[in-house]
């Protein structure tokens, strides 16, 4: 039972970790490839005339916006799941003990906090600033577009930085983990024979 619940919490991490890089590494592909390409979407063609960076960016957004809708939903799941393993692991198995222990538990928690802020507040927010400014610009409201995509991009700044902390929280938790794992191992005896 023991083995199973630390394996289930491994893997919930590990997918986890996964799901916070994933967006990250998606976007910032999925832009460089369409800007070369010369991506457009006739919808926005007149409204990006002069800009064809911002054409890439939006084409960039709509492609992988899935994508972050997916992580962010299934991060729902596992950051939950990933603080109820760490504390069945820290009390009643006590499969794990020390400092390493009493660190994760904190991360792990901190983790959780941000996805429930940006799940709960800032996703839909920046979700209603990007649909206001796509549909403003697809009617060519220069003044509605560029105001909501003003309050999208510093919603956006922010969010990165605080996907960026929500990676180096779990990240201390994987070293936490490790570290638990280490103290509670028996380390093996070694006898001199004459």
């Amino acid at each position: 039972m023991r083995v199973i619940i630390h394996a289930l919490f491994w893997l919930t991490l590990t997918c986890w970790i996964a799901l916070v890089v994933a967006p990250g590494l998606t976007g910032m592909t999925a832009f460089k490839v369409l800007e070369q390409e010369g991506a457009t979407i006739p919808k926005y063609q007149a409204y990006f005339a002069d800009d064809p960076t911002g054409m890439s960016r939006l084409a960039a957004g709509l492609v992988t916006d899935p994508l972050f809708r997916l992580t962010s939903l299934a991060q729902w799941i596992l950051a939950p799941l990933a603080v109820v393993l760490c504390l069945i692991e820290f009390r009643p198995l006590r499969m794990s003990s020390g400092w390493a222990q009493a660190f994760r538990l904190p991360l792990l928690v901190a983790a959780l906090g941000l996805v429930i802020y940006h799940n709960a507040v800032m996703g839909p927010r920046m979700a209603h600033e990007l649909e206001t400014y796509r549909s403003a610009a697809a009617s060519m409201d220069r003044p509605a577009s560029e105001a909501a995509r003003a309050r999208f991009d510093e919603d956006h700044t922010l969010a990165e930085s605080l996907y960026s902390i929500r990676l180096l929280l779990l990240l201390g938790a994987v070293v936490a983990t490790a570290g638990a794992n280490a103290v509670a191992s028996p380390r093996p005896r070694s006898g001199r024979s004459s």
